[in-house]
């Protein structure tokens, strides 16, 4: 008997006739692969201990075989040696063998191209970012003013004498917490506690010949009086808090003033002479008040016409009216102001450095024979003369507030 090709097998007999042929579902021969059964093949019979099973689907699962859900399951008669062979015809021409499948040859790809990029036109080259500074470490920010009015106290501290440059540069880089130092009011000095806030970016426009703020002012004659407190037997100078008798306080709040003033040469009583740095219209005056004597001296650096009088200044009513509210004096006396021929200022920014320096005059030089020893001269201050005084005065609030810190 010749055997017939095993990748297309044919039913021998009438197979339309026969029971036991089972015609599988085309969609069911789309899911089992194709098989080809030679039963006269050795390498398919099944082993005389084996039973005939019918075509299983092959799985990795432990369920049962796929079956036709409506064809039931036959019983398989065939015998190891019989010339029955199955034929599953699949719905394309092409069949399967039992063999490797063949390899698909790889479809060729078009050259990949290079990604050109378009071609930009009427563009501006592209700018070269500024790389980044780096900071020292502790560097301080002063977030509570712009940015521009810190860079320009930078600048000018770049252009200071080398003395105020290394004490900017030790501000600068020391550890600092928040944006403000607090500095207490001395014991003995007003009724009530009294806190100043000084902020760092005030430090730094102090030492570049900026503008000086009224806490700085206060800070200093609070620094003077302590140090004439503690070298003098005999210190006759006392000290009125600028904030407390500011121009705006003085035309709003005139009763908050006079009660500042009424409290502080009580508290003070054992003083004769009161120094009271005074804000009005953005520049910084200096009254000296004598109240026993019911005499007042005004230093205006800005008064090279000498056409400003008392009056023109709001502090001087309220002086008065303090005075005469207290034992210094009685109301049937009227008060005497001098307009002092004090240096005058050349620029707009000197009026608080010339404040600041009449503070220390007085407090060390003529406090002793005053009022007969008063300033008489207009000569303004040279640059030399300010600076000398922001080194001094800027390295003793150095060593107090952060020399330990």
């Amino acid at each position: 008997m010749v055997p017939m090709p095993t990748d297309e097998v044919t039913l021998l007999g009438d197979a339309t006739k026969d029971a036991r042929f089972i015609q599988w579902p085309k969609d069911y021969l789309k899911v089992v692969p194709r098989m080809s059964l030679s039963l006269d093949s050795p390498s398919s019979s099944p082993s005389s201990s084996q039973q005939c099973s019918p075509l299983d689907h092959p799985t990795t699962s432990s369920s049962s075989p796929l079956h036709h859900p409506t064809v039931s399951e036959p019983k398989c008669d065939l015998q190891p040696n019989c010339d029955l062979q199955v034929e599953e015809r699949l719905p394309t021409p092409a069949t399967m063998s039992q063999g490797a499948p063949k390899k698909i040859p790889p479809k060729k790809l078009p050259p990949k191209q290079k990604n050109i990029p378009l071609k930009q036109k009427n563009l501006p080259p592209k700018q070269k970012t500024p790389p980044k500074q780096k900071q020292k470490r502790n560097h301080t920010v002063l977030p509570q003013k712009e940015s521009s009015t810190i860079e320009k106290y930078l600048q000018v501290l770049a252009k200071r004498p080398m003395n105020i440059r290394n004490i900017a540069d030790k501000f600068i880089n020391k550890p600092k917490s928040g944006d403000f130092i607090l500095v207490p009011a001395l014991d003995g000095l007003y009724d009530e506690f009294y806190c100043d806030r000084i902020f760092y970016d005030s430090v730094l426009g102090w030492m570049s010949n900026g503008w000086l703020d009224g806490t700085i002012l206060h800070w200093w004659g609070m620094h003077l009086y302590r140090l004439v407190q503690n070298g003098f037997k005999d210190n006759k100078c006392g000290i009125f808090n600028p904030s407390e008798i500011d121009f705006r306080l003085c035309r709003t709040h005139g009763d908050k003033v006079l009660k500042h003033i009424e409290s502080t040469l009580r508290v003070q009583q054992d003083k004769t002479i009161f120094i009271a740095p005074y804000l009005q219209c953005e520049h910084w005056v200096l009254f000296v008040i004598c109240p026993l004597m019911k005499t007042g001296y005004i230093l205006d650096s800005l008064n090279k016409s000498w056409n400003k009088e008392p009056s023109f200044y709001s502090l001087t009513p309220l002086v008065e009216a303090a005075c005469r509210g207290t034992s210094c004096g009685t109301s049937s006396l009227d008060w005497n102001w001098n307009m002092v021929k004090c240096p005058q200022q050349e620029a707009t920014w000197e009026c608080g450095y010339y404040v600041a320096i009449a503070m220390f005059e007085l407090f060390f030089k003529l406090q002793s024979n005053f009022p007969h020893n008063v300033w008489n001269d207009i000569k303004p201050r040279t640059t030399r003369h300010i600076d000398e005084w922001v080194e001094n005065s800027v390295s003793q609030f150095y060593s107090i507030h952060f020399s330990q810190t």
